[in-house]
């Protein structure tokens, strides 16, 4: 968390990360509220940190967070994990299973320049995809 003033409304603010999406957004600091200790100590970490497997982001390139953050989002993911890390972090190569043949977001990165492959991707997913509902079956059982 940093804070400051913003100039804009003239109050101050604390720029705050999300968990959940890796984002970061800038919050009125009379909107924040404190958590009980007692959900910081009962309720676990839901967020776990990933890194794209096998490939390097390109400097200098306009789009590829937007490519990544369209690819991702709503979507039905299947993460392979390569390598863990000391620190928990995992690096992963990324799926969308939401059609019959299973996309590589590490690999549509790279295609549409974006990315360098800096070791082999895999060729496909050795996961059986069906598994997993589409979005369609999904939005509707969950209503």
């Amino acid at each position: 968390l940093s804070s400051g003033i913003n100039a804009e409304y003239g109050e101050k603010s604390v720029r705050v990360f999300h968990l959940d999406f890796g984002t970061f957004d800038t919050v009125k600091e009379n909107r924040l509220r404190l958590m009980h200790q007692k959900f910081l100590d009962e309720i676990p970490f839901l967020a776990q940190e990933m890194f794209l497997a096998d490939v390097q982001p390109l400097q200098d390139v306009e789009g590829g967070k937007e490519y990544f953050m369209e690819a991702i989002t709503d979507r039905w993911l299947v993460a392979k994990v390569v390598d863990r890390s000391r620190d928990g972090s995992m690096r992963v190569h990324l799926w969308n299973c939401e059609s019959e043949m299973p996309f590589s977001i590490n690999r549509g990165l790279v295609d549409n320049n974006f990315a360098a492959q800096v070791h082999e991707l895999p060729g496909e997913l050795t996961t059986d995809c069906s598994v997993y509902p589409s979005s369609t079956n999904y939005t509707q059982s969950a209503t």
